[in-house]
């Protein structure tokens, strides 16, 4: 029998799916137009503008569909109510403040300085008084701890201006520590018929370095009750805006002390012998100057 040849179908130049010269074989990396294949540059580009293409598609932005409309005999939906309410408004107060001085002395305070407290008011009756409000929680730790308190939100500067201060055994306070306020409150203190009551106030340690507290209390024989932990002020809820430093707060961000005074010299003695005598030392101590309080440092 005769062989007959046998003849093979041509392929089209265009038709392999070679590798590039490169070894590659994504997107532009076929025939090029023509059936001739693509260089490197041509393919490299080819891919380039293919990834720009997705770019371009992926950041169009979706056509949201047209929300269907209610029937009349079906009711339109709520509004949903907004995702961030304003935050509740804080206290006012019948005076210009800093809501930074807005923080509550810790209730551990008034019960270190209870015992000399009771001892400087001319009877058990006496009042106590705060002229700085805050939430009245001076007020609310005072009396648990059995103690007549006069603690008011008004303006206590106009008061003492005018003469008014309410009649008092002693007083007690943490001040604002912003702008002159605790040198408004010395100046009250060491003057007038106030000069003659005993005061105890809770505040930094620093502000016996101010030249306005050496001057207005430079005949008067201050002592110091200081706490051996630092106290924690906290402020109350929606006072002021939460800082970073509120967060996992452990003490004070300055160390803090009790500045007393008994209201005479011969008192003063008897309150320092009386703690000398019972008072806290496992938790306080008491430097009867401020060369005394340099030396509690060095311990």
């Amino acid at each position: 029998m005769e062989k007959l040849p046998v003849v093979l179908p041509s392929l089209e130049a265009g038709s392999k799916r070679g590798r590039g010269d490169d070894g590659d074989g994504g997107d532009g990396g076929g025939a090029a137009e023509g059936g001739g294949r693509m260089s490197k540059r041509e393919r490299k580009e080819a891919r380039r503008r293919a990834k720009e293409e997705r770019r371009s598609r992926e950041a169009e932005p979706m056509e949201e569909e047209p929300a269907p409309a209610a029937s009349p005999s079906q009711p339109a939906a709520p509004a949903a109510p907004p995702s961030n309410p304003a935050a509740p408004a804080g206290p006012s107060f019948p005076y210009e403040v800093d809501a930074d001085d807005h923080c509550e002395s810790p209730s551990i305070a008034y019960s270190h300085i209870a015992p000399l407290l009771r001892l400087a008011l001319p009877s058990p009756s006496s009042p106590v008084y705060d002229p700085y409000y805050c939430d009245g929680g001076a007020r609310r730790k005072l009396e648990a701890l059995g103690f007549e308190v006069r603690h008011e939100k008004e303006d206590c500067y106009a008061r003492w201006a005018a003469g008014e201060a309410p009649g008092h055994g002693a007083l007690l306070t943490n001040p604002p520590y912003s702008a002159d306020h605790v040198e408004k409150l010395m100046s009250f203190l060491t003057s007038g018929p106030q000069r003659g009551r005993p005061f105890f106030l809770l505040m930094p340690q620093f502000f016996h370095k101010h030249e306005y507290y050496k001057r207005l209390t430079a005949d008067l024989r201050v002592f110091y009750v200081v706490p051996k932990k630092r106290y924690v002020y906290e402020p109350p809820a929606d006072f002021r805006d939460r800082k970073k430093s509120d967060t996992h707060k452990k003490s004070s961000p300055f160390v803090s002390m009790w500045y007393c005074w008994g209201g005479s010299d011969g008192a003063n003695e008897r309150l320092m012998q009386a703690w000398a005598k019972d008072g806290n030392k496992e938790e306080c101590d008491l430097a009867r100057s401020k060369s005394a309080l340099r030396d509690l440092r060095r311990k």
